[in-house]
């Protein structure tokens, strides 16, 4: 009778567990070119005006893609965010001069990455059975300081190839 019910509230919520653990954390010093080319406002791949900074030492050191070129970003470098920009002076947020600030130059950074892994218990259907997988996904976290500014990225695998419902204990 246990079985059942368990059963019946997974197949109606559709989800059992939740899980993650950190299967990486690292950090690497990297160059930071800070220039009218590297340090933009940008809307592409958030929706607003982001002040981004497109970090070179990024690309082939993360696991996942962190550039906006899927949203039309033509420089294709991976980019990291310190959230809204700020236009004409308003105080909402960091603008380009912030980080530039009248001195083009490449700043020595360390860049900190975390990678996630996700596990979800979800009842998955084959034909006329419902059977119980672990559905998983990464998530890779950056983080670092340029200009005595914040930035962060964040990406996310779709999901990945689901394991046997058992994977879904750490």
């Amino acid at each position: 009778m246990k079985k059942l019910l368990l059963l019946t509230l997974l197949v109606t919520t559709n989800v059992w567990a939740d899980g993650s653990r950190t299967i990486l954390k690292d950090s690497k010093a990297m160059d930071a070119e800070i220039n009218n080319e590297t340090v933009l406002c940008s809307a592409k791949g958030y929706g607003l005006a982001e002040l981004k900074i497109n970090i070179k030492g990024l690309d082939g050191w993360t696991i996942l893609d962190h550039s906006n070129s899927r949203f039309g970003d033509e420089r294709g470098l991976p980019c990291m965010t310190a959230g809204a920009c700020s236009f004409g002076g308003r105080n909402d947020g960091f603008s380009i001069g912030d980080i530039i600030k009248n001195n083009p130059r490449t700043e020595k950074i360390v860049v900190n990455r975390e990678l996630i892994e996700t596990r979800t218990m979800v009842t998955a259907e084959a034909g006329n059975e419902t059977d119980l997988v672990c559905q998983r996904s990464l998530t890779e976290k950056l983080n670092t300081v340029v200009a005595g500014v914040k930035f962060n990225h964040s990406r996310t695998t779709a999901t990945l190839e689901p394991l046997p419902s058992t994977a879904c204990h750490f």
